[in-house]
């Protein structure tokens, strides 16, 4: 009988060493997502769990319970810069990331300090570098099989993390400091500039001014521009800076110095390389 069970167990031992050896696809693929938003580089680390069919909120996802927010370890975040959550202050750096769900109401997004836990068996609240509250939506429609991060952009300061799964869609909102950053770059730019290449920078300076909606302070950068050399690219950029202060006719005055720039010098071909696009534009200010 002693012999039996010795080969018995031994046998087993065999077998979970075996199964240990067996090397499988994973259920919940690992997965990496990567955005930049103004000056901030965000990272998430994080493993997709599939629905394949389960009730996912209250059954496979306890209500009022941290969840990892993925599958096996525990999810990351990292910022490269300061940001806010929600309004709320979060210092650079590398975070694991849980959600507690609740079955009515704002559910709480947590970003904890340790970021060597598997899954959040040995969550420790007192490690919490920030919860805020954020309102859970659920799509009618489209149901995201498997789980997955998205990072997006609204404009330099402004954009959110997505979390979506099963019909589930989390929004998280993220501000960053870009353009008081931006602003010192410019004058930086200008102070270390020679005469030969100020031009480029008051011009590229104006380009970033209107991009970001701000087409009065961008108008002096691009007059300083061509004042020091007139060409194609900075009187288009004078163009648009004159369509978005609603002023159509300086536009297509502004447009077409740029075309005859562009035809007085055989370097100067901006517009060759543009001039699908300038001509749409052109004859859209000429329809208003």
């Amino acid at each position: 009988m002693r012999h039996t069970f010795l080969l018995l167990i031994f046998s087993l031992q065999l077998l979970v060493a075996y199964a240990q050896r067996i090397d499988l696809p994973a259920k919940s693929l690992h997965a990496k997502t990567a955005y930049t938003i103004g000056y901030s580089e965000i990272e998430i680390d994080y493993s997709s769990p599939a629905v394949k069919g389960r009730a996912l909120w209250g059954v496979v996802v306890p209500y009022n319970e941290v969840w990892r927010a993925g599958a096996n370890q525990a999810t990351t975040i990292s910022f490269s810069t300061d940001v806010e959550i929600e309004r709320s202050v979060l210092k650079a750096g590398k975070y694991s990331f849980f959600v507690i769900p609740r079955e009515s109401g704002k559910w709480t997004a947590v970003f904890n300090r340790d970021t060597s836990l598997w899954g959040a068996y040995e969550y420790d609240k007192t490690k919490d570098a920030l919860r805020v509250e954020v309102s859970p939506r659920f799509s009618d429609k489209n149901n995201e099989e498997r789980l997955n991060y998205e990072i997006a952009s609204q404009n330099l300061e402004n954009g959110y993390i997505l979390l979506a799964w099963g019909k589930l869609r989390l929004y998280v909102r993220i501000k960053v400091d870009a353009m008081d950053k931006a602003v010192e770059e410019i004058k930086t730019a200008l102070s270390n500039s020679t005469d030969e290449n100020r031009w480029m920078i008051e011009g590229s300076a104006a380009d970033f001014l209107l991009w970001v909606g701000q087409p009065g302070p961008a108008y002096p950068y691009i007059e300083r521009s061509i004042n020091q050399q007139a060409n194609s690219w900075n009187y288009w950029i004078k163009a648009k800076i004159h369509a978005a202060l609603g002023d159509k006719e300086q536009a297509l005055n502004a447009a077409e110095r740029a075309i005859s720039a562009a035809k007085a010098s055989d370097k100067d071909n901006y517009y060759t390389r543009h001039q699908g696009e300038i001509d749409w534009m052109i004859e859209q200010w000429k329809k208003k």
